[in-house]
C-alpha cells in the first residue's frame, strides 16, 4: 500500500455542475520517490502534460553532460554526476506534478491510503459519495 494524494481540477465558469464529473479527470499522485522519472525523466513529464517542466528537463541533463564536457569529467566521474541528477530527479519529481497540477486549477482534495494510482481515485470517490443509510 502507498500513500497518494488525490486532486480535483476546479469547476471552469459556465460548466454545469449536473453534467460535469469532476472525478473523471482526477490525478492521484504517489508520496516519495519517482523511479520511472529517474529512468525516463522527459518521457515522464511529458507523459503528465508537464511540457514546460520536459524542456527544464532536457535542460538540466544538457547543462550537466556540458559541465563535465567543459571540466574535463569523464569515465566514472561523469557517470556519477549523470546519475546524481537523474536521483535528484526522482526526488523531487511528484512534488513537481502536484506543483503542475496545481497551476492547472486541481486542487489537492484527498490523502488515501492504496496499492495503486487508480485505486486512490475509486477510495476517495467512496469516501466522498458513502451508500445511503438504511434499505430501499
Amino acid at each position: 500500500m502507498r500513500i497518494y494524494t488525490v486532486h480535483i481540477p476546479a469547476p471552469r465558469p459556465g460548466d454545469d455542475p449536473a453534467v460535469a464529473d469532476p472525478l473523471e479527470d482526477a490525478a492521484a499522485v504517489k508520496e516519495g520517490f519517482c523511479w520511472p522519472a529517474v529512468l525516463f525523466s522527459v518521457f515522464w513529464a511529458l507523459r503528465h502534460r508537464m511540457w514546460g517542466v520536459a524542456l527544464g528537463l532536457a535542460a538540466l541533463q544538457a547543462a550537466a553532460g556540458g559541465f563535465a564536457a567543459l571540466a574535463g569529467i569523464g569515465g566514472v566521474t561523469g557517470a556519477a554526476l549523470g546519475a546524481g541528477v537523474c536521483i535528484l530527479v526522482g526526488g523531487f519529481a511528484n512534488d513537481v506534478r502536484r506543483w503542475s497540477l496545481a497551476r492547472r486549477g486541481y486542487r489537492e482534495r484527498g490523502i488515501i491510503l492504496a496499492p495503486g494510482a487508480e485505486a486512490a481515485v475509486l477510495r476517495y470517490m467512496a469516501r466522498r459519495d458513502p451508500a445511503p443509510a438504511g434499505g430501499v
